[in-house]
């Protein structure tokens, strides 16, 4: 049986198939973002909860998705079309805050993922305006000054080999 048909399933039947108790079954599903227990849009949503996200601004692009879309956290837009959640963390701090965008288009196994750095609340506007329109658009850093996680205008510190620690001189 395919994981994707064991998803789509009755908790309880799952326990059957599983043989374990159905706390292990909701512990699993609802502790991992990949297990959806709600309806999701055909493009899925998906916004950075993690501290640093959080801390250069990811809160307010949710709230523009909410308000562009229609939508509050873990629903669907009318059509089906989008779904906006929050996700634990996506492991770029480096250029946060940032996005992904799912697209459930071509199925739940030809599925793909769209990474979306340093975002405002004005990009995530224009990028669901894009994939409303089977555009992906710029994907990765949307600051054109950086180049994946170089500093704009170049390295400030570090311009210099550093001397070497001091070391005992060990033969005398």
């Amino acid at each position: 049986m395919k994981i994707v048909e064991i998803l789509g399933m009755d908790p309880m039947k799952m326990v059957g198939i599983l043989a374990m108790a159905l706390i292990c079954v909701y512990e699993v599903a609802t502790f991992y973002l990949m297990f959806n227990r709600e309806k999701f849009g055909q493009y899925h949503l998906l916004v950075c909860g993690a501290n640093s996200c959080m801390n250069w601004g990811s809160c307010d692009s949710e709230v523009a998705f909410f308000k562009h879309l229609g939508v509050k956290r873990n629903e669907v837009t009318k059509y089906g079309m989008f779904s906006v959640c929050k996700m634990k963390c996506m492991g770029c701090c480096v250029n946060s805050p940032m996005i992904v965008i799912v697209d459930y288009t071509k199925g739940s196994e030809g599925f793909s993922y769209n990474y979306y750095e340093e975002v405002t609340p004005k990009h995530v506007c224009e990028i669901a305006k894009m994939v409303k329109h089977g555009e992906t658009g710029l994907v990765g850093t949307q600051n054109l000054n950086h180049i994946k996680s170089d500093l704009a205008g170049g390295n400030t510190i570090l311009l210099v080999e550093p001397n070497p620690p001091s070391s005992h001189d060990l033969d005398a």
